[in-house]
């Protein structure tokens, strides 16, 4: 993270990846030994929120930055996300012929879906300033031309 080297806390960043590293390789051993490749997926996934959040926690302790104004900024992609995981599992179609096929629906229905969620929750939020805001006014833009 760019924020630790800007501050001169490499060593936090190091010490932090590692302990990444050792908690991560056991999940994966015991997922992949234990039960299945989904829980391989849903282990390295968990044991990625958790040390985002700890990432996050270091980094309001070194800075000025604070683990509200993190969240202020991340709540809407993180709620698009959870939105896009759940329509692409639950429109995800078995009976396409062949794994590219299915791939490339899942794709554009998440693509689509997180999309239009994460806009929605833009607007909702009252348009602040941000990506959105500069990537509406493109589209704009473009089509007003």
């Amino acid at each position: 993270m760019p924020l630790f080297y800007a501050l001169g806390r490499e060593r936090l960043y190091a010490v932090l990846s590692v302990f990444q590293v050792v908690v991560i390789v056991p999940v994966l051993v015991i997922a992949a030994h234990k039960y299945s490749l989904d829980a391989v997926a849903a282990g390295r996934t968990l044991v990625s929120i958790f040390f985002f959040i700890v990432v996050c926690y270091a980094a309001s302790t070194i800075s000025s930055v604070r683990l509200a104004a993190i969240a202020g900024v991340l709540w809407r992609p993180a709620v698009a996300g959870i939105v896009m995981s759940l329509i692409v599992a639950a429109m995800h179609n078995d009976a396409l012929p062949g794994h590219l096929l299915s791939l490339i629906c899942d794709t554009i229905l998440g693509a689509l879906t997180f999309s239009i969620c994460q806009s929605c929750l833009w607007v909702f939020a009252g348009r602040p300033e941000g990506p959105e805001k500069l990537i509406w006014a493109r589209i704009r833009s473009h089509l007003c031309h």
